[in-house]
């Protein structure tokens, strides 16, 4: 399994999410991740398994959600596809540096 990561404010999990899905078109239940992430107490861990399509082909996406801190999400993509690691992991690198994260 390949890995995408980062940790974001609460505040940018949705937007960060809506552009993802803007970009690759994977089909993301982007408000279910939101409201999930937003569910997660503090010091636990959750994942969520998907299936999104990506470069016309159905692939699976784990979203697993570590709430490191109170608002401050660690999340994570795992997927055997390593294109679609490194896409997710380019758009939060290109998003923290957009937003001065």
């Amino acid at each position: 399994m390949y890995e995408a990561s980062i940790n974001f404010d609460m505040e940018n999990i949705a937007p960060f999410l809506i552009e993802l899905e803007s970009h690759a078109t994977l089909g993301l239940p982007v408000a279910d991740l939101t409201a999930f992430t937003k569910s997660t107490p503090v010091e636990k861990e959750r994942s969520r398994a998907l299936t999104v399509t990506f470069h016309g082909k159905r692939v699976a996406l784990e979203y697993r959600v570590f709430m490191d801190d109170i608002d401050a999400p660690d999340i994570y993509f795992f997927t055997p596809s390593d294109e679609l690691a490194k896409l997710i992991q380019k758009q939060m690198i290109e998003f923290a540096d957009r937003n001065g994260l």
